[in-house]
């Protein structure tokens, strides 16, 4: 998504940001997303660049790192479902589970994770073509070491499904 700021002709960057993004969806063709998801800009850059959102903590392979996958999905993942950009007309519900901080809180969070992603993959009118592959397969979280193979798949396949977007970027205005 790359971010225009709205200047003295707003109605004229509103026609052709519209215009673009029309064009953008309709050569959607068999990808998943119409865009990415982006991070955060990169306002150093003129004009700004923009990275795709992605899981980049490390993988789980204790309690602690555990955690902070765990949390750290379920931001990516409600970052991801409320884009109104890269999705199609409905956008999935956030996972509303309370944050990891201990073993049996992760456990939950993940095995939330999991429902609310697997269903956002083929949810009706969410995206232009279903995700037919990226599922999560693991079995739910049931002690630590089920929770870290879970989280450390959800982390793979929720990266791979939002890298399934058309290239480019779509425009967004914003307020200066």
């Amino acid at each position: 998504m790359i971010e225009l700021r709205k200047a003295q002709h707003a109605s004229a960057l509103s026609v052709l940001a519209a215009q673009h993004n029309a064009l953008r969806e309709a050569m959607v063709g068999s990808n998943v997303h119409f865009t990415k998801t982006a991070g955060p800009p990169d306002e150093s850059t003129d004009p700004p660049s923009e990275s795709a959102l992605t899981v980049a903590v490390a993988d789980a392979s204790s309690l602690a790192t555990l955690l902070v996958l765990a949390n750290d999905l379920k931001r990516v993942v409600n970052l991801h479902f409320a884009d109104t950009y890269a999705h199609d007309s409905a956008v999935s519900g956030a996972v509303a589970t309370a944050a990891a901080t201990d073993l049996a809180t992760a456990e939950a969070l993940l095995n939330a994770i999991k429902a609310a992603y697997n269903t956002h993959r083929s949810e009706a009118s969410v995206h232009p073509n279903d995700d037919a592959g990226n599922a999560v397969s693991a079995a739910d979280a049931t002690d630590q070491a089920s929770s870290e193979t879970l989280g450390n798949e959800i982390k793979t396949d929720l990266n791979a499904h939002m890298a399934l977007s058309l290239a480019g970027s779509h425009v967004r205005l914003v307020q200066s």
